[in-house]
């Protein structure tokens, strides 16, 4: 079992679509899949979202909250430490972490070695692509759907632990009577964060567009 073929059975399966480190698809993927299945999903994907990046550049998902955490935890479980140890030393990071490559050929080596628990995760929940008539096409667009419905239903919870400083902060603003206007004016962090209050919060939840999936921009693990 390699990581890409479990990745790729993961992408089929059905299992909570969407970025695994966010904190509610994280949960889930917990409770459905071994741990090791969960490390190789979170940094494969890693892979894939900096295939075209330098070999020893890696961009993290921004604001969802805990998800460095999460792959600094899977990277030191399949023995990434430089990877590890760079992400949480961000952003003034002199740890060179490991390349692409290198993680993995740590990845192959992590997966070969829990190869029972991969093999039971697929064993317990089926693999669709053996069923007769499956269609990778039919089944990438169902996939899709439903990770912009993921999309849509969380990117707003994702942030909100990131707001206990920058709330405290309004609240004394608006303690003064300021205006948001005026609050937009104190700092740049504030900017942002009154823009947010002001017109992401109450868009999101009429917002029909959906985000672009991975499937329309990269082929997964294939």
């Amino acid at each position: 079992m390699t990581p890409s073929a479990y990745y790729d059975w993961w992408f089929s399966s059905g299992i909570c679509p969407g970025i695994p480190t966010r904190p509610a698809n994280y949960a889930t993927l917990r409770e459905a899949l071994s741990a090791a299945g969960v490390h190789i999903i979170i940094l494969w994907e890693l892979l894939l979202d900096n295939d075209a990046f330098d070999p020893t550049i890696y961009v993290d998902p921004n604001g969802i909250y805990g998800s460095r955490e999460r792959i600094i935890e899977a990277a030191r479980s399949v023995g990434a430490t430089g990877l590890a140890d760079c992400l949480v030393t961000l952003p003034d990071s002199s740890v060179i972490p490991e390349t692409q490559g290198e993680l993995k050929s740590l990845l192959k080596q992590f997966a070969a070695d829990h190869k029972a628990q991969l093999a039971a995760d697929i064993a317990r929940h089926g693999d669709p692509r053996a069923a007769p008539g499956f269609d990778k096409r039919q089944a990438r667009r169902k996939r899709d759907e439903r990770w912009g419905e993921n999309n849509l239903r969380y990117h707003i919870a994702d942030r909100i632990p990131f707001f206990t400083e920058p709330m405290n902060e309004l609240r004394t603003y608006l303690a003064k009577g300021m205006t948001l206007a005026e609050v937009s004016r104190q700092n740049e962090e504030m900017a942002g964060f009154a823009c947010g209050m002001q017109y992401d919060f109450r868009a999101g939840r009429s917002r029909r567009s959906r985000p672009r999936s991975p499937s329309s921009w990269r082929n997964a693990a294939g």
